[in-house]
């Protein structure tokens, strides 16, 4: 029995990989351990630079980089059915492909057959000028067939984005399962902080264990981890 994470949106720099991070930080902290992290990103391996993760970046793309390599993929889903929690960081580049051969191929009616419990997609919806986009991302991802359940994460990176999410007709679709909703962080303190942990490609538990950052800094990191890690937990089901 398994439970596996996709994290998919179509729209790129809206913060898959920081939902990757965070989910899997998460992950640690209920379990003790990291699950399974694999980056599909052929490009853009954010995911994949996070040490802590031991993620494995395979290419399922062919040469040509249009369509999915069925011998590469069937790999990766005998990966996800042999561990107990994984996440799966899909990248922009990706998205259309892989959503075209998870529909035409019934792959979550097959991971579910196969011993899958628990098959959740991570959606990230964000404010402004890609809000549109990645609504439509979310639709795509509803699309598909097969029983999974969806997660949007609201990131407020472009603003607050819950309201405007909450007056959509897609909000209330049966497959979404639960909202993770991204705290606002003060832009000059928490939000400095916490941009520059991502950008050094460290988990919560390193930068606070790592004394050569400032007391107040770690303090604030804690803080950040707790309001984080409090969001996902109003999911229940992750």
């Amino acid at each position: 029995m398994s439970q596996i994470n996709f994290i998919l949106q179509g729209k790129g720099g809206v913060g898959k990989s920081v939902c990757s991070a965070l989910l899997a930080q998460y992950k640690k902290s209920k379990s003790g351990e990291f699950p399974l992290c694999i980056d599909l990103d052929p490009i853009n391996t954010s995911f994949k630079n996070f040490k802590a993760f031991k993620v494995e970046a395979p290419n399922i793309l062919d040469e040509e980089k249009q369509n999915i390599s069925q011998v590469a993929f069937d790999d990766v889903i005998s990966k996800l059915l042999e561990a107990e929690e994984s996440i799966v960081d899909v990248g922009a580049m990706t998205f259309t492909p892989l959503c075209g051969y998870l529909k035409s191929n019934d792959t979550f009616s097959l991971l579910s057959n196969e011993g899958a419990n628990d098959i959740y997609v991570h959606v990230p919806v964000v404010a402004g000028e890609m809000f549109n986009d990645t609504i439509q991302g979310l639709q795509t991802v509803l699309d598909l067939p097969g029983e999974f359940g969806v997660i949007v994460w609201l990131n407020p990176m472009n603003g607050k984005v819950e309201e405007n999410f909450n007056k959509t007709e897609i909000s209330q679709h049966d497959k979404v399962t639960a909202n993770v909703t991204l705290p606002v962080l003060m832009s000059d303190t928490f939000g400095r902080d916490f941009k520059a942990l991502l950008e050094s490609k460290r988990t919560f538990e390193e930068a606070l264990n790592d004394e050569e950052i400032s007391i107040i800094i770690r303090h604030r990191l804690k803080r950040i981890q707790k309001m984080t890690f409090d969001a996902i937990d109003v999911a229940r089901v992750i």
